[in-house]
């Protein structure tokens, strides 16, 4: 019996998306409101369910945004994830 048959039935595979960007400088992400705010507003676009993983590159100037999720398409996955990936930009751009 293969693993992939055992799994089948119990694991379900959800769609994720992962976007990057150079960013010019690194800002802890806690204290960057219009960061903040967005990420609130793609949880309430995507539900409790989603996972959303923003964090900076630790060997290079740059942003990573990664979205999975249940019952959305990766297209609206995609969309939210750039748009956290903007407010990061924009917000770091102001350092």
């Amino acid at each position: 019996c293969r693993f992939s048959e055992m799994a089948d039935g119990v694991l379900t595979k959800a769609p994720q998306v992962l976007v990057k960007a150079a960013v010019p400088a690194k800002p802890p992400l806690e204290q960057l409101p219009g960061v903040q705010a967005q990420i609130a507003r793609t949880r309430e676009v995507l539900g409790d369910e989603a996972l959303i993983n923003v964090r900076y590159s630790g060997t290079e100037p740059v942003v990573r945004v990664m979205i999975q999720g249940n019952d959305q398409t990766v297209e609206v996955l995609n969309r939210e994830a750039e748009k956290i990936l903007e407010a990061v930009v924009a917000e770091t751009g102001d350092q």
